[in-house]
């Protein structure tokens, strides 16, 4: 929201005229969090204080903090089968070892999590990258195993915002009633993909290692930012520009779906949330050259998978595609297949 957004910062640049410029607070302005109260509550139903919430530079930098302040080396770290390859390079880079769990139609098996690991990163609102949402009664059993060994639940809120079907999803933290799940968010897919802003809603025992390491690491975020983005959010615009784009992407998604149901070798697996649609496709030799060939830019499921089998098939995100280049996309996503 342009507009709103210039005049939010122009109002943070006045209040840092009128103030002593100095280092903001390493757990991220005020305003800002007040503001993340409100909107964890009413679009996530997660109640907070501003006490729990840590500003970041993005989900990276809050998964980054949470494995240096939670893991030692050769620590077992549990992550879903397909997963997220950028979170299991940070945990790799402070000496875990990483075990794949593999993921069903209810989410994480959690009946395979080894018992020795430390933390467990998942996504249960959007299951990166397959889609499903976590099923209740697999939240309330990681709850348990989580509460039974110690283990750190942490919750990647992954495009939690754009569901398309059915009604919103609560977080898991919600749930969390003896302090076992931080939850991550960011602000790259609501506002901007270059817009580094992000958060943790930070379990109790882990409060104040997390503003040590986030110390030790930068200082605080950019303050002017963060403060412009309190305005956003209390001023209402944030609300109104996540309705807009919700309506934007529920029709772009559609128009998607449309031109994959004319495509009989491509399966669309069931999603109601995201900005990308996980299509399995037959097995394909050499599938990244020919998708080049066509011009295709699309991620392989089978880069996701640690381990084999992995399922043959390719991510679609639609997020950033002009509305009228879909069609004319998927039929060379369905040229690149025959090669």
């Amino acid at each position: 929201p342009w507009q709103a957004w210039r005049r939010c910062l122009h109002r943070a640049v006045r209040d840092q005229q009128a103030e002593t410029l100095l280092y903001g607070e390493v757990q991220g302005d005020l305003r800002l969090r007040l503001g993340l109260v409100d909107y964890l509550g009413y679009s996530r139903g997660l109640p907070c204080s501003a006490d729990q919430l840590l500003i970041t530079q993005g989900a990276q930098q809050g998964l980054d903090l949470l494995a240096r302040v939670r893991l030692a080396p050769g620590d077992c770290v549990a992550m879903e089968e397909p997963g997220y390859p950028p979170a299991r390079a940070v945990f790799e880079a402070v000496g875990a070892t990483v075990i794949p769990v593999p993921v069903d139609e209810e989410g994480l098996c959690v009946d395979r999590i080894p018992d020795q690991a430390r933390l467990v990163y998942v996504t249960p609102s959007h299951q990166f990258p397959l889609g499903m949402p976590m099923s209740l009664s697999r939240r309330l059993a990681l709850l348990e195993r989580a509460r039974a060994t110690e283990m750190l639940i942490v919750e990647d809120d992954y495009d939690g915002e754009f569901r398309f079907e059915g009604r919103p999803l609560e977080a898991l933290k919600r749930l969390d009633h003896h302090q076992q799940v931080a939850y991550l968010g960011s602000f790259s897919k609501v506002l901007h993909a270059s817009f580094r802003m992000g958060y943790i809603v930070m379990p109790g025992g882990l409060q104040a290692a997390l503003l040590q390491a986030k110390s030790l690491t930068d200082s605080s975020s950019n303050d002017l930012t963060q403060r412009a983005l309190g305005y956003l959010i209390q001023e209402g615009d944030f609300a109104r520009h996540l309705k807009r784009m919700q309506r934007r992407y529920a029709l772009r998604r559609e128009k998607l779906l449309a031109a994959l149901r004319g495509q009989s070798a491509l399966t669309v697996l069931p999603q109601m949330a995201g900005l990308h649609i996980a299509v399995r496709t037959p097995p394909v030799r050499d599938l990244a050259d020919a998708l080049i060939k066509e011009d295709v830019t699309a991620m392989s499921l089978e880069a996701l998978y640690m381990a084999e089998p992995a399922m043959p098939g390719v991510l679609l995100g639609f997020g950033a595609l002009p509305d009228d280049t879909i069609e004319d996309g998927v039929s060379a996503l369905a040229r690149a297949l025959t090669r």
